[in-house]
This record gives structure tokens, sequence and C-alpha cells, in this order.
């Protein structure tokens, strides 16, 4: 064989050329495939880390509400308000409308800052995701409104029924932070599968 190839170069040199090119589309066929694998490792982490920052976003709001609603108000907390609000000597006692609307406003400011940040991320969930990563996140937002309705009826003391169920947190069994729970849960449900933890949704 060696001596059919030397005296016959060009059989050789046919033979090299078609090694190189086969070494070529060998080489070409393993890049594509670590470009896909790369591409799908890319677009999961990119998934993880956007389902990861809205179910952030769920919980703080779900926290800014429990806040809001918490029935004890201390006396550095209205101090506290007060300050915020412009007031340069406060006596939480002497305007205590005054001082509802101020620590109120100040406990509402999380919750409207959690709801921004919600929008923020809603808005990419959208384009990778669809309409349905939006849509699942309503019925959290409309258990928002509901409290921000009842405590304006409060602050204004025009309230349209009993809306004490809505506006202070009654503990464990709490009929508003069960809603809220279940409101949740279908945003963690559809959320899960882009988070990839088996067995418990991590948000860390």
């Amino acid at each position: 064989m060696i001596w059919y190839y030397h005296h016959h170069p060009e059989v050789l040199s046919l033979v090299k050329d078609l090694a190189t090119i086969s070494a070529a589309i060998i080489a070409s066929y393993v890049a594509l495939a670590g470009l896909g694998a790369w591409k799908r490792q890319l677009h999961g982490k990119e998934d993880y880390q956007l389902a990861r920052r809205y179910l952030r976003e769920v919980y703080r709001l779900r926290n800014g509400l429990k806040s809001v609603r918490n029935p004890y108000i201390s006396v550095g907390e209205m101090h506290a308000a007060l300050k915020e609000s412009g007031e340069e000597n406060p006596d939480p006692i002497a305007d205590r409308k005054k001082t509802d609307f101020a620590v109120y406003s100040r406990r509402w400011e999380e919750v409207k800052q959690a709801s921004v940040a919600l929008d923020v991320e809603l808005l990419e969930a959208e384009v990778l995701w669809g309409k349905e990563a939006v849509s699942k996140q309503k019925p959290l937002r409309q258990k928002s409104n509901e409290l921000f309705s009842a405590l304006q009826q409060h602050l204004n003391e025009r309230p349209r029924v009993n809306i004490d169920d809505l506006l202070y947190d009654a503990g464990d069994k709490d009929k508003f932070t069960l809603q809220v729970e279940e409101a949740i849960k279908p945003i963690e449900e559809y959320l899960a599968p882009h988070l990839k933890i088996e067995g418990r949704i991590s948000t860390s």
C-alpha cells in the first residue's frame, strides 16, 4: 500500500484532502453541538433568574400587605412616620387622623415599591413566556387593590361596609392572609418548572 501511494502521489494527495475535509466536518459538528448546548444552558439560566426575581417580588408584595395590616402601631413608628411626612415636632396624639395617614402612607410605600419592581419582571416574563405569565399574578393584585380601597375608606373616615377584616391581620387563620396565600399558589406552580429545584421552590 505504501508502495502504491509512493508511485501514485495524486492518490495520496486526494486521501489527505479527504481526511482534512472529514476532520473539518467533524470539528464543525462538534462546535455546533456545543453551541446548541451552550445556548440551551444560557436560556435555562435566564429562565431561572427571571423566575426567581418574579417570585421574590411576589413574596415582597405579600410581606408588604402583611405589614400594612399589622394592627399594632408603636409610638416610635408614629414619630418616624410623622417626621418623614415633614413634621418638625411630631405629636402622635394631637392629631390622630394625621398620624394614621402618615403611618399607613409609610407602610404602603413597601407595597408600592414591590408592585413597581414586579411590573418590571412581568414585562420581561411576557416577552419570554407570553401573557399567561402576567395573568397568574392578577388575583394577588386584586387583593392588593382591595386592601388599598379599604385603607382609603378608613383614612377618609367613610367606610361603606365593615372593613376591619381587611385592615387588620387577625393571626394564623386570618381570612385575608389565607386569600393572599391562595392567590400566590398559581404563581408558584407556574414558576416551579423554570426554577428547576426538585422538591421545593428556591428563591435564593
